[in-house]
C-alpha cells in the first residue's frame, strides 16, 4: 500500500515532457563505471561481500534531484550519487546518497503530503504556494532542509561534492556485533562551488558536461566513511544528523573511470534501491527507508513498459 501511494503522489509531479521512461526523480542522470577497494577497517565491522577488500567493479548514477529529465544543471536542487555493487555471486547492493546531509521529513505520511503540495493544481496547472508554506510552517527540518537547498551554492562538479546516505544501516561484523552506521562520499579531489560569477555563466548542461571532460582526462576518487552511532544517536529518523564528533572509519575508496557503454538506455534500465541489500548489512527502524523497497523495482518495471 505505500509502495503504491508513493508511487501515485510521485507520478503527479510535473515533467519538461511527457515521454516515458524517466525516473519519477533524479531523472536526469548519467552513469560511469569503475571500481571499489575497502578498507581492513571495514571488514571488521561488517561481513559484506564488497567490504571485504577484493576490487568489486561498480555502476554510479550521478544525478540532479527534480522530476525534469531535461532541466537545467544550474538550477539549486540536491545531487544524487547512487552506486551498484556487483558482487562476485552474480548478485548487487546498492548505496544510494544525495548532497544534503538530511531529509526533509522522518515519515511517510510527511513525504507524501511534502510531495503533494509540490503537485499544480489540476485546474490551473499553478502551484499552490500557500499549500507548501502552510507545511513548511508546520515542519521546522522540512523548512530548514529547504533553506540549506537554496542557500547552497551550485556544485563545481559532480566529482567534487560530498553525499550522504541520509538513512541509518545496521553492520554485522564476522563475530556477530552489530554497529549503526551512517554513510558518506567524500571527493578526493575536495569539494568545490562555483562563485556567483560562475553560477551566471553556468550552461544547462555544465554538470554533465565538466562529468564527461573530467572523466577522459583521468579518474575520479571518492572515499567511502563511516560514521558510528554513539549512545542515544537516533537511528530512525533520517532528518537528524548524528553529532559530527562521532567516530568515523575510512571504509574505501570509490575509482570512477569511465561514461558506461549506452548509458542512456542501460543506465536507465538499472534500479538503484537503498533496501537492496547482502548479507552483513541490514535495515534499520527507518520509515522512510522501509517504505522505499518494493517502490524501485515496481518504477523500473513502469519505466521498461514504457509508462
Amino acid at each position: 500500500m505505500q509502495t503504491e501511494q508513493l508511487l501515485e503522489v510521485l507520478d503527479q509531479l510535473p515533467r519538461v515532457s511527457p515521454q516515458p521512461g524517466f525516473r519519477p526523480v533524479h531523472a536526469k542522470g548519467l552513469c560511469v563505471t569503475g571500481t571499489f577497494t575497502a578498507t581492513a577497517d571495514a571488514a571488521a565491522l561488517t561481513r559484506a561481500a564488497h567490504m571485504q577488500g577484493q576490487r568489486v567493479p561498480v555502476t554510479v548514477r550521478f544525478s540532479n534531484a527534480g522530476s525534469f529529465p531535461r532541466a537545467s544543471d544550474a538550477h539549486r536542487e540536491p545531487r544524487g550519487m547512487a552506486v551498484k555493487f556487483h558482487l562476485s555471486d552474480g548478485r548487487n547492493t546498492d548505496l544510494v546518497s544525495m548532497s544534503t546531509p538530511f531529509f526533509p521529513v522522518g515519515t511517510v505520511r510527511d513525504f507524501l503530503a511534502i510531495v503533494r503540495a509540490q503537485i499544480p493544481d489540476p485546474a490551473t496547472g499553478q502551484l499552490d504556494t500557500a499549500k507548501m508554506a502552510k507545511f513548511l510552517g508546520a515542519h521546522p527540518r522540512a523548512k530548514d532542509w529547504v533553506r540549506l537547498v537554496n542557500s547552497t551554492p551550485l556544485p563545481a562538479s559532480f566529482a567534487r561534492t560530498a553525499y550522504h546516505a541520509i538513512h541509518a544501516y545496521r553492520f554485522i561484523a564476522p563475530t556477530g556485533k552489530q554497529s549503526a552506521i551512517r554513510y558518506s562520499w567524500q571527493p578526493k579531489a575536495g569539494t568545490a562551488s562555483l562563485s556567483a560569477a560562475q553560477e551566471k555563466a553556468a550552461g544547462p548542461d555544465y554538470l554533465f558536461e565538466e562529468l564527461r571532460k573530467r572523466l577522459s582526462a583521468g579518474p575520479v576518487e571518492f572515499a567511502l566513511h563511516l560514521q558510528l552511532a554513539g549512545t542515544g544517536d537516533n537511528t530512525h529518523d533520517p532528518t537528524r544528523p548524528w553529532p559530527p564528533q562521532r567516530k568515523s572509519v575510512m571504509a574505501g575508496t570509490l575509482t570512477v573511470t569511465r561514461v558506461a557503454a549506452d548509458s542512456r538506455r542501460g543506465c536507465e534500465a538499472l534500479s538503484f534501491d537503498p533496501t537492496r541489500l547482502t548479507d552483513g548489512i541490514a535495515l534499520t527502524g527507518d520509515p522512510i527507508l522501509n517504505a522505499r523497497r518494493g517502490a524501485y523495482a515496481k518504477s523500473a518495471a513502469r519505466r521498461h513498459a514504457g509508462g
